[in-house]
């Protein structure tokens, strides 16, 4: 006959405590009565959302911008590891674009199809006005260009949105804890 361990056994304990929810913030509850909150001084209206700033599931103007600048040197055959700056890098493209001004009377049919390829034209943006925004990284163009860059990420993220909800609605949890989709 198997000998079974008590019902108040340590083990038993542990395992009922592991499943005590989480302590979380009422926002409504006034701060006084909100253990959180009365132990850091702050009112419950006062703590912000925090996981929009940091979803790493979000595009920025700022990564759209860094992957640009690389397509941008790697249409004129340039790579920035082969460079020992920035500078040195954009004045490189600079340099070769307008190599290709004066040896093809045909260079801005060049351009253009860069251009298209990497998605400037979408931005309005030409590519000298992008090759000027590396040269003059405060300049009027890299404004241009960032100003563009947030409207697309903007963008992105709002449809990046819409189907983590559509994601998320189809989502169920059963008894035992288990994820699972329904849709």
């Amino acid at each position: 006959m198997p000998l079974l361990p008590p019902i108040n056994s340590a083990a038993v304990q542990v395992l009922q405590q592991s499943r005590i929810a989480p302590i979380a913030v009422d926002r409504n509850a006034p701060p006084e009565n909100n253990l959180i909150s009365a132990a850091n001084g702050v009112k419950t209206d006062e703590v912000a959302e925090t996981t929009d700033y940091w979803d790493i599931g979000k595009v920025t103007p700022t990564q759209m911008k860094v992957k640009l600048f690389e397509a941008v040197g790697e249409a004129f055959g340039l790579d920035e590891d082969n460079f020992s700056s920035f500078g040195a890098y954009a004045s490189a493209i600079q340099a070769v674009m307008e190599q290709i001004k004066q040896d093809d009377p045909m260079a801005f049919i060049i351009f253009d199809e860069i251009e298209k390829d990497l998605g400037l034209d979408e931005l309005g943006i030409s590519l000298e006005e992008a090759v000027q925004a590396m040269v003059e990284p405060g300049g009027t163009a890299s404004a241009k260009l960032d100003a563009a860059l947030k409207e697309q990420a903007d963008e992105i993220n709002g449809e990046m949105e819409e189907g983590e909800d559509e994601i998320i609605d189809s989502v169920r949890v059963d008894s035992n804890g288990i994820y699972s989709l329904h849709g």
